[in-house]
């Protein structure tokens, strides 16, 4: 049996996969035996085989019909080192492909998904909760999946021993994270997640710091995205002062006027039209303007 098995999915094709795992390879000093599109294997060690350990990696390519991830199995076999010395080589081996995640069917059937929300990244890791009462001033709660799609951060775990399957116990939309930072607790790494509203939720695991960029990258898209729309919805809102209120209304607010930005005088919103007077100094306001004027308050 292998010392080490693990299996990955990546958005990642063959030849990204092959290059990133290759180029760790080499800077370890590893000698490629086997190398395919499908299969890479390398032994690393003194020539006797009992002093070396064989690094095997299958890439299973995505389907023909483009949809679905790559799948990667990694073994590591015939060692001489310890397991942890082997997990810590496999995180290595692997880090060089950017979306590349632990495969957690399981974990995944307890997401309630929203709509074009899709899995991005995730990390096996234990919930750390601050706790007065306790002698070190905290406990240590649940071990599950830290989840990042590409629009919330969610956290899966089993709830109580003989439970069997996974339940969603924290969740935030990425828009809603202020900041992600990593701590130490005793020999543990801490990754801290700070929401908008002032509270945090952290979550322990050894070098879980190294998770903080895949999380970032999602927020920055997200983000991007969100930006996006909202253009799209500005350039609606040039079009005529219909669209103004349609806007608005979506936003939960309701306007029937609006103070001249001249003269201050209230002035009453068409509605419709590209382009209303103000009928005691004469200016002329835009859609945009408004809308501009009340995101600015918002």
């Amino acid at each position: 049996m292998p010392l080490v098995e693990i299996s990955f999915e990546t958005a990642d094709g063959a030849p990204t996969i092959r290059e990133g795992i290759l180029k760790t390879l080499a800077s370890k000093g590893y000698k490629v035996q086997q190398d395919t599109q499908t299969k890479i294997v390398a032994k690393h060690g003194f020539s006797a085989t009992y002093y070396a350990h064989v690094v095997e990696i299958d890439v299973l390519p995505p389907p023909p019909s483009g949809t679905g991830q790559a799948e990667v199995t990694l073994r590591i076999d015939d060692g001489i080192k310890g397991a942890e010395y082997l997990k810590r080589l496999a995180t290595e081996l692997v880090k060089e492909l950017p979306t590349l995640r632990r495969k957690i069917p399981e974990v995944t059937k307890a997401i309630l998904w929203q709509k074009d929300e899709v899995l991005v990244n995730n990390i096996d890791a234990q919930e750390f909760i601050e706790d007065t009462t306790q002698n070190f001033g905290f406990r240590t709660g649940h071990n599950g999946f830290l989840i990042v799609t590409n629009q919330r951060i969610i956290f899966a775990c089993k709830l109580g021993f003989l439970a069997k399957d996974y339940a969603v116990t924290y969740g935030i939309s990425l828009e809603d994270v202020m900041s992600i930072s990593a701590g130490k607790v005793g020999i543990n790494d801490k990754l801290v997640i700070l929401e908008k509203s002032g509270q945090h939720k952290d979550f322990l695991k050894r070098r879980i710091d190294e998770f903080i960029p895949a999380i970032n990258a999602a927020i920055s898209e997200r983000r991007g995205q969100l930006e996006v729309r909202r253009d799209k919805e500005r350039i609606q809102v040039v079009l005529d002062f219909s669209s103004l209120k349609d806007v608005l209304a979506k936003g939960g607010v309701v306007m029937s006027s609006y103070n001249c930005p001249k003269c201050n005088a209230m002035i009453e919103i068409p509605e419709a039209g590209k382009v209303m007077v103000c009928k005691y100094c004469g200016a002329p306001i835009k859609p945009i303007d408004i809308f501009d004027r009340i995101k600015s308050l918002l």
